[in-house]
């Protein structure tokens, strides 16, 4: 009994040691910073797993021009990779893009392996609606995080989701910082699914750089395909509220008076608009739209948004901001919305109709209000393939008018020639 309760103190000792040598241990950190466009950062925490022995779910202890930052201890046991998601307290949705359409938001990652065991701290962050987690790439042009810069960080909107639109061109913001930069990352901005939609592009700007740096976003980095279709909605050059300038030219520039050698700006621009929006909402309205409409069959809609709609968990959209037309302006009854129960917002919808459709051109409207304003937003329905084709075609009037008039006239030259013919046979 002696040598068990001896085995048992010693056991004990060895635990309390590995659990003080792994609490000492956990000496790197790991600093998350979080960027939310609408800046509501107390609603949401984040949930870190493979770091130490247990998961932990973590508020913000600081902010700074950029957003919220997480300080995550990063011990000796911690995985090679480990796991950061940023969810809602309330309702446990993540932030992030679902980028496979299985119903759930991807999950970050970050590498630890070069803090990992040593006293030294790294900084990565993440953007509302992203699907990847941006580290500090210092071989890059520009970065986040660049020490004594300032940060212009610009949202990128084409609405074609084309992979043509692939940089953008600074000039005069100082250190040498002129030249082409890429859209590094890609954001599903407020549920969006389709990445492409939004890019993302980051300047630093020094502490010599100009008050305002022009910008060029050009197509497949060619100087002669420039995204420049906005010149013709100015007749002379302009300078909006921000101090922002448009020429005539087609030339760009952003205000960065307030942003030389620190802090962060963010600006929202849309292909072929010519405004550079400061105002994240305002981009939103400006953004929003119908990205897919069709009857899947003949009573049930498929449709997507490109952005996420609010709704009550309980009561789901508001069936009256939905109207589906025909092509004679004939309204159809809507008897119900399926919505996802288990979210506050969602951006994919089924919309069950009281009737069965007909062959015909269809067409949705939406009103969204959430500006106040009531915009409709408009979208031609389209009709799963094989949907009509059992149904009898439908009979085509031709008009046979013209063939019987010549008809007519080639008989009675016929029956004329034969009485003429016959005439001149006769003695």
């Amino acid at each position: 009994m002696k040598k068990l309760f001896t085995f048992m103190f010693l056991l004990l000792i060895c635990s309390i040691q590995r659990n003080v040598s792994a609490q000492e241990s956990c000496n790197a950190s790991l600093y998350v910073h979080y960027h939310r466009f609408d800046e509501m950062y107390a609603d949401y925490e984040l949930s870190v797993a493979n770091h130490q022995t247990i998961e932990e779910k973590l508020n913000y202890h600081d902010l700074d021009d950029f957003g919220a930052i997480y300080e995550v201890p990063i011990c000796s046991i911690a995985k090679d990779k480990i796991t950061i998601n940023l969810s809602e307290k309330d309702t446990l949705i993540k932030d992030g893009i679902d980028f496979d359409n299985d119903g759930e938001v991807e999950n970050k990652w970050v590498d630890i392996t070069d803090i990992r065991d040593t006293n030294n701290s790294k900084h990565v962050y993440v953007m509302q609606g992203a699907k990847d987690v941006f580290e500090q790439e210092t071989d890059n042009f520009t970065y986040l995080g660049r020490p004594n810069h300032g940060h212009v960080i610009i949202i990128y909107y084409d609405p074609l989701s084309l992979d043509d639109w692939k940089d953008f061109n600074v000039a005069n913001a100082g250190e040498g910082i002129s030249g082409n930069i890429d859209f590094d990352y890609y954001l599903g901005v407020q549920g969006g699914t389709n990445p492409r939609q939004y890019r993302m592009g980051i300047i630093n700007i020094a502490s010599d750089a100009e008050d305002l740096i022009g910008i060029t976003i050009r197509k497949n980095k060619a100087w002669d395909e420039k995204d420049t279709a906005w010149v013709t909605s100015i007749v002379q050059d302009e300078q909006d509220d921000f101090g922002n300038r448009y020429q005539s030219d087609g030339q760009r520039y952003i205000n960065v008076e307030d942003f030389k050698g620190g802090g962060y700006k963010f600006i929202y621009m849309v292909r072929g608009n010519k405004t550079i929006y400061n105002d994240y909402e305002i981009f939103l309205a400006e953004t929003f739209a119908i990205t897919e409409a069709e009857f899947t069959s003949l009573n049930e809609l498929s449709l997507i948004f490109n952005q996420n709609i609010n709704y009550d968990p309980n009561t789901g959209p508001d069936a009256s901001k939905f109207v589906i037309v025909d092509e004679d302006n004939n309204e159809l009854k809507i008897d119900e919305i399926k919505f996802d129960r288990d979210k506050t917002s969602a951006s994919r919808f089924k919309v069950i109709l009281g009737n069965n459709i007909e062959n015909k051109a269809y067409k949705l409207k939406y009103t969204r209000d959430d500006m106040g304003e009531g915009d409709i937003i408009e979208k031609d329905i389209g009709i799963a393939e094989g949907l009509f084709n059992d149904l009898p075609v439908e009979d085509i009037d031709h008009n046979y008018t013209p063939y019987i008039i010549a008809g007519s006239i080639l008989l009675i030259i016929i029956i004329v020639g034969v009485i003429l013919y016959y005439r001149k046979k006769r003695p």
